[in-house]
Formats: structure tokens, sequence, C-alpha cells
């Protein structure tokens, strides 16, 4: 025991003149002794222990791989490699060119790499493991380590035609991989905000208002009221006159309607709004995807960097799934006999498959310029694109970061298609 103790002295005097040594910039052919050295002292620790403690009870492990991830074997691989080439060939249809930022950039890394390089015109997409911050939920679907595929679009387009185009790639996609039936629901946050406008919510509550309203695909009306209400503080009535709105859904005759209502034509943000979407559904027509569109008033999302269009894709079972759970109360979900433990199924709900929207002047936040002009680049992000402009000179730049998490569901789910063929 002695002699351990001895090394164990002697490593952690190495390993500060190692230390020292790399802070002083030492050579590297004395880092490389000490290296050495530390190494030699490890291998004799290592080996003292195994003889002092080999009479001693065998140690086990539990091999687990880390919070939020998972392995995959051969037949999984095979799937998931055949789904991603699938979704690269629509990419490269639609003009894509790969590019690559860093994996653990903060912000937008598309947005900077636009900025930094000047680029006024470009089609990329990005396929890629990315990591999550904070805590994963893996029975819910949110891992720690994922896959996302990005499309995104900068250049000069007329109004909502890259908008257009971003949901006839996310509906080719989703299409191509046969996951079954499902619909891309939209809406745009300038229509959103007009309906609060008018219907009173404070400019402080807006966005929480928002998230709450976010919530009505998976919860009941009553218990979204009592949210604003009870827990937001809400005026009742208000939230009341929210409620007649946001609970419709429908195609190119509600944004008709919508226009009808001289209260919400009256007010200048939804009017822009309504506009812009009767424009987005004549392109949707000529795309031949309307078929596939549900505008629904109900859809807000929760980033704050939304500006103008967003959307979401749906699998049509679950949807239902979920219409029918919001009839009624629904029964807590029993505990797991482990615990809870998050890798005892990654694919117990699906989720959305593609979801984002359109944001303006996020890449002006990287743009050092200090004209009036130089922030102005609005921004779509589609959960598979996203889209911005610039004020001036009509910049568009639209990028989907779809299927983002949507990847991974979509993995999953392909992957047990195959097996039960």
């Amino acid at each position: 025991m002695a002699d351990i103790e001895s090394v164990k002295k002697q490593i952690v005097i190495v390993g500060g003149q190692l230390r020292e040594l790399k802070a002083n910039n030492g050579t590297e052919a004395e880092i490389e002794a000490l290296r050495a050295q530390l190494e030699a002292l490890k291998t004799a620790m290592r080996g003292d222990s195994a003889g002092q403690n080999s009479g001693a009870k065998e140690v086990s492990f539990n091999l687990k791989v880390p919070k939020g991830t998972k392995d995959y074997n051969e037949k999984e691989m095979i799937v998931r490699e055949h789904v991603i080439e699938k979704i690269k060939s629509v990419f490269k249809k639609y003009g894509g060119v790969p590019i690559d930022t860093p994996v653990f950039e903060l912000k937008v890394p598309f947005a900077r790499f636009v900025a930094m390089n000047k680029i006024s015109n470009i089609k990329r997409y990005h396929v890629a493991k990315v990591y999550r911050r904070d805590q994963p939920a893996m029975t819910k679907g949110r891992m720690r380590e994922f896959y996302q595929c990005d499309f995104d679009i900068a250049g000069q387009y007329d109004t909502m035609i890259p908008d257009a185009e971003i949901v006839c790639v996310a509906n080719e996609v989703l299409s191509s991989l046969d996951i079954g039936e499902f619909i891309i629901k939209i809406n745009h946050r300038k229509i959103l905000d007009g309906i609060f406008d008018v219907c009173g919510v404070p400019e402080d509550k807006i966005r929480t208002i928002s998230s709450a309203i976010d919530k009505l695909d998976k919860l009941p009306w009553e218990n979204v009221f009592k949210e604003m209400t009870v827990d937001k503080g809400l005026d009742p009535a208000v939230a009341d006159k929210i409620g007649v709105l946001v609970q419709q859904k429908g195609g190119a005759e509600l944004v008709e309607k919508l226009l009808e209502n001289e209260e919400l034509f009256n007010n200048a943000r939804t009017k822009e709004g309504l506009l812009e979407m009767k424009q987005f559904f004549e392109f949707a027509s000529a795309y031949e995807i309307t078929g596939r569109i549900s505008f629904d008033l109900s859809l807000a999302r929760g980033l704050d960097y939304y500006t103008g269009i967003i959307y979401e894709a749906v699998l049509v079972k679950e949807e239902n799934e979920r219409g029918k759970s919001g009839d009624s109360k629904q029964k807590p979900k029993p505990k797991s006999k482990k615990g809870g433990d998050e890798n005892e199924d990654a694919s117990a709900r699906i989720g959305s498959v593609a979801a984002g929207g359109r944001y303006d002047e996020l890449v002006g936040m990287f743009n050092n310029s200090s004209s009036k002009s130089s922030g102005k680049v609005p921004c779509f992000k589609d959960g598979q694109q996203q889209h911005q402009i610039d004020a001036d000179r009509g910049i568009c730049f639209i990028s989907w970061r779809g299927i983002t998490e949507g990847a991974n569901t979509i993995l999953e789910h392909v992957e047990e298609e195959w097996h039960q063929d």
C-alpha cells in the first residue's frame, strides 16, 4: 500500500511539471519526455494495485451509453444510411450544395456563415449529428445527440416564393420516405401577433400567451384557458376572444374568411400576414401541395425569432390520436418500473417530423456594418428551412432546419416499419 501511495505522489508532481511546461511553451521533446514518465508511473500504479487486490472480489461494471444517446447496430445503420441518402437526393434536386460549420457553435451557424462570407446567393444542405445542451427526454424523442438535416436558401426572390418552395421540399422529402400520411400545419406569426393585438393581450404577455396557445395540439382548450388566465394572469374575456379565433383551421378559404373580418383586416400586422398567406396558397397550389397543408391558427412555436410563416409536419395518425385525447381528460401514464430510465424507449412518441419558420434580421446579428439596413435580413426557419430577406436589396434567406430533430424520429419510425416487414 505504501508503494502505491508513493507512486500517486510522484504522479501528482510529474503532472504538475507537465502542466507548467505546457503553460511556459516548453519544447516538444521536453513535453513528450514528461508525458512518457507520467504514463510509466500510471502503469506502475495499475500493476501494483492489481497485485495487491488479486484476492479481492472481482469488480463488475454497468456498461451503458451516455445519457441521451444510443448505439445503432449494423441493421439499423443500413436503414439510417438509406433514409439520409434519400433526404440528400431531394436537397440536391432543388439545387442544394453541401457546406460544413463547427458542431459546437452556439448561435445559428448558417446565419454566421452567410454574414462572414458576404454570401448573397446560395442553396445549401447539411446533414450531421448535433447536440442539445438541456436535459434529454428520450421517451419524448428529445435526445442529447441526434441527426439534423438542414436545407437553406439565400438569394433574391419575390414574396412567399421561397416559403412555398421550402414547404414543397419538406413535402417531397417526407413523401419519398414512405412514413405514412402526414400534414404540414402552417401559420404566420404576424397573424398570431395581430390576433393578440385585436383581442387585447398586453405586449409583455404576447410571447408567454403564444407558448400557451402552442399547446392546443396536445391539450384541450379548457387546460390552455386555465394556463393563460390562472397561471399567466390574462383577463378571461381576452382569453375567450382568443379561443374563438385560434381554434380555427382550414386552407385558402380560411384566409379569405379572415380577410373579411373587419377587426382583423384593420390591424396592420394581421392584414400583412393574411395577404402573405394568400400569396403562399397561390404558390402552393402551383406546386400542387395544398392537399398536404392545414392553415392552423393555434400553431405558434416557441422561439422568439420567428417573424413570418411557421410550420410543423406531423403524422396524420398521431395527429388524430392527439385530437381524441384532447376531447377528454388524459389519464396519467404509469411510471416505468425502472424509475423512468430515459433509454427505455426513444420512439414512444413521434411528435413533429419537421418544423420551423421564417425569421427576420438574424443574419444582421453577425453584421458589423453600422448602416441602418444592415440588420434587416429576414429569415425563415422551416424545421426544414429558414428564410431571410434584406430590406433594401431584396435578399431572401430561407433555411430549412428540417428535418431537425425530425430526422431522428423519422429514422426511428422507418426502422420500425422495415423490421415489421
